[in-house]
């Protein structure tokens, strides 16, 4: 979902995923993770919270205010050749809501994010594995 991040940031993201204790959509869960990375390792919003040096510095809402264009615009820099805007990847989603109608279950029930989140891990490591080898390929042509 990120890949402009850099060969090190999307290893990182998916270990921070890994260890669990997010709930939700797998699109969600990433975004905010992305978010707080890139606040607390590429912004100074860490030091702008002991800005005074005694540890009374800015309040969590007024730096992340300061920092929020950094991170906003990093976030879609990375976003930049993201499955979004692959066309197959929109026909899954559709596919996926439809069966969810189908079937009559809720979007928020537990079981049915569970089971769309794996589709779409499963979707997306062929998408990844894809890219890697259209890369391979322009590199190659160079």
């Amino acid at each position: 979902m990120y890949p402009g991040c850099g060969p090190g940031w999307s290893q990182r993201m998916v270990e921070r995923v890994r260890r669990g204790g997010h709930f939700g959509r797998l699109g969600e869960i990433a975004g905010l993770l992305v978010d707080t990375m890139i606040r607390h390792e590429m912004t100074d919003y860490d030091r702008l919270l002991r800005i005074n040096g005694s540890g009374h510095g800015l309040t969590r809402e007024e730096a992340r205010m300061v920092v929020a264009a950094e991170v906003r615009d990093t976030a879609a820099a990375w976003r930049q050749g993201s499955p979004e805007a692959d066309q197959a990847y929109a026909e899954f989603r559709r596919a996926v809501a439809k069966r969810r109608q189908k079937t009559g279950r809720r979007k928020d029930n537990p079981g049915v994010i569970a089971n769309e989140n794996a589709d779409v891990a499963t979707f997306l490591e062929g998408w990844l594995a894809r890219q890697t080898v259209q890369k391979a390929d322009e590199r190659a042509s160079v």
